[in-house]
């Protein structure tokens, strides 16, 4: 199974670093008397009593095989936990790598606000709408409960759903724009009235 992180990659740390490679893809560091093991699941019981207890467990994934840490996340958790410094090529990548994270992140942060204020405006112009039927309306509620029932009627005649959709739909559109002079969809005026 291939590892996340490679011996070269490790030992870019320091020399010193004792790197094993289990095949279940896990890793094993030992440095100074201190012990991390890095892996996608817990540890087998077995291999724990022969290897020794970790200082430090390092998971790549959740339960559910999210990822939680790359390889660059795990680079700087090595080097915090051993207390060693990041430097020359390594220090590079990792810049790099973090870099594309901050432009990701900040990608997902624009995108998170515009959709917010997508919403915010779809309420808005929905209020706006609902304002304007419950105007238009007014206390000619059952006008609008008989143009349903005939519309829900003379969509019944439809071979299929999605005819009888589309003529339930196109008959409530006309009525209740020649009966109150604006064409909306039956699905907002329910809204805007709490019909059922």
């Amino acid at each position: 199974m291939k590892t996340i992180i490679t011996k070269s990659f490790i030992q870019g740390l320091s020399k010193e670093i004792k790197y094993t490679g289990a095949g279940t893809g896990s890793v094993y560091l030992e440095f100074k008397n201190k012990k991390i093991r890095i892996s996608n699941h817990e540890p087998n019981e077995a291999m724990k009593r022969m290897r020794g207890k970790s200082d430090l467990e390092i998971y790549i994934t959740d339960l559910v095989g999210n990822p939680l840490n790359d390889k660059f996340d795990i680079l700087e958790i090595v080097s915090k936990f051993f207390k060693l410094e990041i430097t020359g090529t390594l220090k590079a990548s990792l810049t790099k790598h973090l870099n594309k994270k901050a432009k990701e992140q900040e990608q997902i942060n624009k995108y998170k606000k515009d959709h917010k204020q997508f919403l915010n405006d779809f309420q808005t112009k929905q209020q706006e709408l609902h304002g304007l039927i419950k105007k238009v309306v007014g206390n000619k509620i059952n006008n609008v409960k008989v143009i349903i029932k005939n519309a829900v009627d003379y969509g019944n005649l439809g071979s299929n759903s999605s005819k009888r959709n589309q003529r339930r739909r196109s008959f409530f559109k006309q009525e209740f724009k020649k009966q109150f002079g604006i064409e909306v969809e039956l699905s907002d005026v329910k809204d805007a009235l709490l019909l059922d």
